[in-house]
């Protein structure tokens, strides 16, 4: 199927949508659009010159309504939004894009119009088909695929040498934390979930093709190399100059891992979930039973989130805690962590306010006691996750994390209602 007739088949569902979404001005501006769409397929026997002319006042209208509602979209704090803007963001990039491609169907501009789905996917709220599927992701995937098909394959396997890192300044226990070679669900349950205490899983995702695939960078490169990714920039989100933008996952990949100099500015893809804006990435993982384990008493059973940090040796998680349980999957690469007792929370410094509460104020690479000399009561442990691994991290334990090598991590996160702090 065509990437103009997969827009066509799901133009009856969005059509729906809008019917039961949207006020009459949104109505009348989309469905206007529509109706040209409709017009261009027909043989209605109206002029192409004459369509041409519709289909630009449509597409500058639609921009002009998606520019507003995008600027609606950042006044005041993300969870605020209102869920009809968003949806009606994700309407009008759907249609917009439609537009485009029925004037403008070469392979040249896909790439842009790939783009504009990718923004929309982003910001905009899930639009549904009538089994279930997101439009948008359905859409941006088929031109995706057309985009990778005139792509050269290429291989560029990532180097993970481990990289000379700072050393920590706090005491670590000498006793390490338990490692076990693919526990029972039972055992994990009982020695570890119920009572909150981190270990190191081995052999649990040897058969997970991510291991292999994404290994190599040019399967990223070629397959979805022109999909748009949130990266942050810096190397930890403490830092005064750390910050966000949208980049082309290739260009992502050229910067940080293939064309790297020593003063390349960091950037990582963290805390994404890059698996549930391209599906297809989901084939080449399992959640693992684990996910699926709650207290005794809770039948509210939670979705599993998933989430991608993907980036150069080097960067930092600062020590910051979370409120559902982590499990912490390395599919490529070296990673360090260090971790507290949730008892330990007072003399880790907490910063004030909502915003970064669960975040130390100490800089575990450089410890200043004199600012805060409770910190030398905390005992750390110190793990260092290999490729292959998986750590147990319960909610409210303190972690520090870097990486020591380029690096792949895979987090899945679940609510426990009774257990969640």
């Amino acid at each position: 199927m065509s990437v103009q007739e997969i827009f066509s088949k799901h133009l009856p569902r969005v059509e729906e949508i809008i019917e039961e979404n949207c006020d009459e001005l949104h109505k009348f501006v989309f469905n206007s659009a529509i109706l040209s769409i409709k017009r261009s397929q027909e043989d209605s026997g109206t002029s192409s010159e004459s369509l041409g002319m519709e289909f630009q006042e449509n597409i500058c209208t639609i921009s002009a309504l998606r520019t507003f509602t995008w600027e609606m979209l950042h006044i005041g704090h993300w969870n605020k939004v209102a869920i009809g803007q968003r949806i009606n963001y994700s309407l009008a990039t759907f249609l917009e894009v439609f537009l485009n491609l029925q004037i403008r169907n070469n392979p040249e501009n896909l790439i842009a119009w790939l783009e504009e789905l990718d923004t929309g996917i982003l910001l905009g709220a899930p639009i549904l088909s009538q089994n279930g599927q997101d439009i948008l992701k359905t859409c941006a995937s088929s031109i995706s695929e057309e985009i990778s098909l005139r792509q050269e394959p290429q291989s560029f396997p990532m180097t993970c040498k481990i990289q000379p890192s700072p050393s920590h300044g706090v005491t670590t226990r000498k006793i390490p934390i338990d490692t076990l070679e693919l526990p029972s669900i039972q055992e994990f349950r009982e020695k570890f979930f119920l009572p909150q205490i981190p270990v190191l899983i081995q052999n649990c995702i040897e058969h997970w093709p991510a291991r292999a695939k994404w290994s190599d960078l040019g399967y990223f490169i070629q397959r979805f190399g022109y999909r748009t990714v949130p990266i942050e920039i810096g190397s930890q989100y403490t830092e005064s100059n750390w910050g966000q933008k949208l980049v082309r996952l290739k260009d992502f990949i050229d910067r940080q891992f293939i064309s790297r100099k020593n003063d390349t500015i960091v950037e990582y893809l963290a805390q994404h979930d890059l698996l549930n804006q391209i599906p297809e990435l989901q084939e080449d993982i399992r959640i693992p039973d684990y996910c699926y384990i709650s207290s005794p008493d809770n039948e509210v059973k939670s979705e599993v989130e998933v989430k991608i940090w993907f980036g150069p040796w080097g960067t930092v998680s600062p020590l910051h805690f979370d409120k559902k349980h982590n499990l912490l999957a390395q599919l490529v690469g070296t990673k360090r962590l260090l971790l507290a007792d949730p008892k330990d929370s007072e003399d880790v410094y907490p910063f004030a306010g909502e915003m970064l509460s669960n975040t130390s104020q100490v800089d575990l690479e450089n410890v200043d006691e004199l600012q805060f000399p409770n910190i030398k009561n905390v005992s750390f442990h110190e793990i260092i996750l290999n490729s292959g691994e998986m750590l147990y991290i319960p909610p409210g334990w303190w972690h520090h994390v870097r990486a020591l090598s380029n690096s792949i991590s895979i987090s899945f996160w679940w609510e426990d209602k009774i257990q969640s702090l």
